[in-house]
């Protein structure tokens, strides 16, 4: 597994991919965008997922909801979950079942079936509590303030593919729009050097929280195949 793998042949296939993808986001957002207060006041908003604790497209409405004070990770990684869509799946859209959505990006596509199977923890148990909120803090997927833990970002993240492009893809344009050529560094670091700089510049967005935590959970439950997969999409080309 390597990077050429993942940009199937080259720079020069992967700008032809990037180029799709870019119309595609373009064509796919919605006309309706709101900034609002806290979002846990939406009638529809259940448990936070990483990444989008301030933000929910829910795409049976086609509308992005995002907090006002949200730092701009949010609104990009909502317009990501909006390009997963056709209009089809808008259609059928079902806040309840989000996996209609799917992963756009080749190269994220194909590195989420290395790591599909991280998440091995604790399940929440539905059936044994009143609310999602107290199923996921019960088995340590968030804590008490609802919160996302790192074994959190390790279920979500790993559960939910439309979080596992919108996660890497918003946490690590946060990087590159502070200045960090993130495939540069990661391509003369080790996978535990690129854990250390991506918890040393978390705090870059609220989605290079929800990527540190993740990458944490990696470092600890991944196999080293997983995180050589990690390096691999570290060192692609986004476009951003």
């Amino acid at each position: 597994m390597n990077v050429k793998k993942f940009d199937n042949g080259g720079r020069t296939q992967r700008q032809r991919q990037l180029d799709r993808l870019a119309r595609r986001f373009e064509r796919r957002q919605p006309k309706e965008f709101t900034r609002l207060g806290p979002l846990s006041f939406l009638p529809s908003m259940n448990i936070p997922i990483p990444g989008s604790a301030q933000g929910q497209f829910p795409a049976n409405q086609n509308r992005i909801f995002v907090e006002a004070d949200s730092d701009p990770s949010v609104e990009y990684h909502e317009r990501l979950h909006a390009a997963q869509y056709s209009k089809l799946g808008r259609f059928l859209g079902d806040p309840s079942n989000p996996e209609k959505g799917r992963i756009q990006d080749p190269v994220l596509r194909k590195g989420y079936k290395y790591l599909s199977d991280l998440y091995s923890g604790p399940e929440p148990d539905f059936d044994k509590y009143d609310t999602q909120e107290e199923a996921f803090r019960a088995a340590g997927l968030t804590d008490e303030n609802n919160i996302m833990t790192e074994t959190g970002a390790g279920y979500f993240v790993t559960r939910s593919p439309r979080d596992f492009e919108a996660v890497i893809k918003s946490g690590l344009k946060s990087f590159y729009d502070a200045g960090a050529n993130v495939k540069q560094i990661a391509a003369g670091s080790s996978f535990e050097d690129m854990v250390g700089f991506i918890n040393q510049n978390k705090n870059t967005s609220n989605n290079a929280r929800g990527l540190a935590k993740y990458a944490n959970y990696l470092s600890k439950e991944g196999s080293d195949e997983q995180k050589k997969v990690f390096m691999d999409l570290l060192e692609t080309e986004y476009g951003y």
